[in-house]
Protein backbone atom coordinates (compact mmCIF):
# COMPACT_ATOMS: atom_id res chain seq x y z
CA UNK A 1 0.00 0.00 0.00
CA UNK A 2 1.12 3.57 -0.71
CA UNK A 3 0.25 6.77 1.07
CA UNK A 4 -0.70 9.13 -1.70
CA UNK A 5 -0.85 12.82 -0.95
CA UNK A 6 -3.47 14.78 -2.79
CA UNK A 7 -2.91 18.08 -4.55
CA UNK A 8 -4.70 19.76 -1.63
CA UNK A 9 -1.90 18.79 0.75
CA UNK A 10 0.74 19.96 -1.72
CA UNK A 11 -1.07 23.32 -1.83
CA UNK A 12 -0.81 23.84 1.91
CA UNK A 13 -3.74 21.83 3.25
CA UNK A 14 -3.41 19.71 6.38
CA UNK A 15 -4.39 16.10 6.68
CA UNK A 16 -5.56 14.31 9.82
CA UNK A 17 -6.71 10.72 9.99
CA UNK A 18 -9.39 9.11 12.12
CA UNK A 19 -10.76 12.22 13.82
CA UNK A 20 -14.37 13.19 14.40
CA UNK A 21 -15.46 16.79 14.92
CA UNK A 22 -17.62 16.88 18.02
CA UNK A 23 -18.65 20.54 18.12
CA UNK A 24 -17.88 24.14 17.22
CA UNK A 25 -17.94 26.80 19.92
CA UNK A 26 -17.85 30.56 19.90
CA UNK A 27 -19.80 33.67 20.80
CA UNK A 28 -21.88 36.34 19.08
CA UNK A 29 -22.52 34.05 16.11
CA UNK A 30 -18.79 33.56 15.38
CA UNK A 31 -16.84 30.34 15.63
CA UNK A 32 -13.84 30.47 17.98
CA UNK A 33 -12.89 26.84 18.51
CA UNK A 34 -13.29 23.49 16.82
CA UNK A 35 -13.46 20.39 19.02
CA UNK A 36 -12.57 16.90 17.87
CA UNK A 37 -11.67 13.46 19.13
CA UNK A 38 -9.60 10.61 17.71
CA UNK A 39 -11.76 7.72 16.51
CA UNK A 40 -11.20 4.04 15.85
CA UNK A 41 -10.66 4.62 12.11
CA UNK A 42 -13.20 1.91 11.25
CA UNK A 43 -17.00 2.09 11.09
CA UNK A 44 -18.79 3.03 13.25
CA UNK A 45 -15.81 5.31 14.10
CA UNK A 46 -16.09 5.00 17.86
CA UNK A 47 -14.51 7.86 19.83
CA UNK A 48 -11.33 7.06 21.75
CA UNK A 49 -11.61 8.39 25.30
CA UNK A 50 -8.98 10.87 26.43
CA UNK A 51 -8.13 12.12 22.90
CA UNK A 52 -10.35 15.20 22.93
CA UNK A 53 -8.63 18.20 21.32
CA UNK A 54 -9.57 21.81 20.64
CA UNK A 55 -8.09 24.17 18.08
CA UNK A 56 -8.68 27.92 17.73
CA UNK A 57 -10.63 28.78 14.58
CA UNK A 58 -11.83 31.95 12.86
CA UNK A 59 -13.42 30.18 9.90
CA UNK A 60 -14.56 26.61 9.29
CA UNK A 61 -15.00 25.33 5.76
CA UNK A 62 -16.75 22.02 5.23
CA UNK A 63 -15.39 19.92 2.35
CA UNK A 64 -17.68 16.95 1.98
CA UNK A 65 -17.59 16.01 -1.67
CA UNK A 66 -19.53 17.74 -4.35
CA UNK A 67 -22.08 16.79 -6.97
CA UNK A 68 -23.72 20.16 -7.56
CA UNK A 69 -25.18 23.04 -5.55
CA UNK A 70 -28.33 22.30 -3.59
CA UNK A 71 -31.07 22.39 -6.25
CA UNK A 72 -33.65 23.82 -3.84
CA UNK A 73 -31.39 26.78 -3.00
CA UNK A 74 -30.83 27.61 -6.68
CA UNK A 75 -34.54 27.22 -7.35
CA UNK A 76 -35.55 29.48 -4.44
CA UNK A 77 -33.08 32.14 -5.61
CA UNK A 78 -34.33 31.88 -9.20
CA UNK A 79 -30.90 30.85 -10.54
CA UNK A 80 -30.77 29.01 -13.86
CA UNK A 81 -28.80 25.75 -13.85
CA UNK A 82 -26.51 24.29 -16.49
CA UNK A 83 -26.77 20.70 -17.79
CA UNK A 84 -24.82 19.38 -14.78
CA UNK A 85 -26.96 21.17 -12.19
CA UNK A 86 -24.42 23.90 -11.43
CA UNK A 87 -25.33 27.58 -11.23
CA UNK A 88 -25.29 29.03 -14.73
CA UNK A 89 -23.01 32.04 -14.26
CA UNK A 90 -20.74 32.80 -17.19
CA UNK A 91 -18.95 35.78 -15.65
CA UNK A 92 -19.96 34.97 -12.05
CA UNK A 93 -23.33 36.79 -12.23
CA UNK A 94 -26.26 34.39 -12.34
CA UNK A 95 -29.67 34.84 -13.93
CA UNK A 96 -30.97 36.18 -10.59
CA UNK A 97 -30.27 39.85 -9.90
CA UNK A 98 -27.56 40.28 -7.25
CA UNK A 99 -26.75 36.55 -7.00
CA UNK A 100 -23.25 35.41 -7.96
CA UNK A 101 -21.60 32.01 -8.13
CA UNK A 102 -17.98 30.86 -8.25
CA UNK A 103 -15.84 27.78 -7.80
CA UNK A 104 -17.50 24.38 -7.63
CA UNK A 105 -21.00 25.89 -7.63
CA UNK A 106 -20.27 27.47 -11.04
CA UNK A 107 -17.79 25.15 -12.77
CA UNK A 108 -18.31 21.85 -10.97
CA UNK A 109 -15.91 19.91 -8.80
CA UNK A 110 -12.38 21.12 -9.43
CA UNK A 111 -9.02 22.00 -7.87
CA UNK A 112 -8.44 24.24 -4.86
CA UNK A 113 -6.38 26.66 -6.98
CA UNK A 114 -9.37 27.18 -9.26
CA UNK A 115 -11.64 27.79 -6.27
CA UNK A 116 -9.24 30.41 -4.89
CA UNK A 117 -8.86 32.07 -8.28
CA UNK A 118 -12.59 32.07 -8.97
CA UNK A 119 -13.34 33.45 -5.49
CA UNK A 120 -11.00 36.37 -6.10
CA UNK A 121 -12.38 37.07 -9.58
CA UNK A 122 -15.97 36.79 -8.36
CA UNK A 123 -15.20 39.21 -5.51
CA UNK A 124 -14.06 41.79 -8.08
CA UNK A 125 -17.29 41.32 -10.04
CA UNK A 126 -19.39 41.64 -6.87
CA UNK A 127 -17.45 44.77 -5.88
CA UNK A 128 -18.18 46.33 -9.28
CA UNK A 129 -21.87 45.37 -8.90
CA UNK A 130 -22.12 46.88 -5.40
CA UNK A 131 -20.39 50.07 -6.55
CA UNK A 132 -22.73 50.28 -9.57
CA UNK A 133 -19.83 50.14 -12.04
CA UNK A 134 -20.05 48.54 -15.51
CA UNK A 135 -20.02 44.73 -15.38
CA UNK A 136 -16.57 44.37 -16.90
CA UNK A 137 -13.45 46.47 -16.98
CA UNK A 138 -11.49 45.61 -20.15
CA UNK A 139 -8.22 46.22 -18.29
CA UNK A 140 -9.08 43.26 -16.06
CA UNK A 141 -10.47 40.94 -18.73
CA UNK A 142 -9.53 37.33 -18.10
CA UNK A 143 -9.69 34.33 -20.35
CA UNK A 144 -10.97 31.08 -18.96
CA UNK A 145 -8.38 28.35 -19.30
CA UNK A 146 -5.62 30.37 -20.98
CA UNK A 147 -2.35 29.64 -19.29
CA UNK A 148 1.36 30.27 -19.59
CA UNK A 149 1.69 26.59 -18.76
CA UNK A 150 -0.93 25.35 -21.26
CA UNK A 151 0.02 21.99 -22.66
CA UNK A 152 2.86 21.44 -20.20
CA UNK A 153 2.77 18.07 -18.47
CA UNK A 154 5.61 19.06 -16.17
CA UNK A 155 4.41 22.34 -14.69
CA UNK A 156 0.75 21.57 -14.02
CA UNK A 157 -2.13 24.01 -14.41
CA UNK A 158 -2.22 27.57 -13.21
CA UNK A 159 -4.94 30.22 -13.03
CA UNK A 160 -5.93 32.09 -16.19
CA UNK A 161 -3.72 34.88 -17.42
CA UNK A 162 -5.01 38.25 -18.52
CA UNK A 163 -6.37 38.45 -22.01
CA UNK A 164 -5.71 40.88 -24.81
CA UNK A 165 -8.47 43.18 -25.98
CA UNK A 166 -9.13 45.94 -28.47
CA UNK A 167 -6.02 46.30 -30.65
CA UNK A 168 -4.67 42.97 -29.42
CA UNK A 169 -2.36 44.65 -26.91
CA UNK A 170 -2.40 42.56 -23.75
CA UNK A 171 -2.83 43.89 -20.27
CA UNK A 172 -0.29 42.53 -17.80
Amino acid sequence: MKLRRSYAIKEGGEQDFAISTTKLTGSNGRVEEIHWVQNSGKPPFDAIEGTETTQPADLVLLAMGFLSPEPLVLEQLGVEKDQRGNAKAGAYATSAEGVFAAGDARRGQSLIVWAINEGRQCARVVDRYLNELPETDPREALTVGASERAGSTELGADPPRQASFGSGQGVD
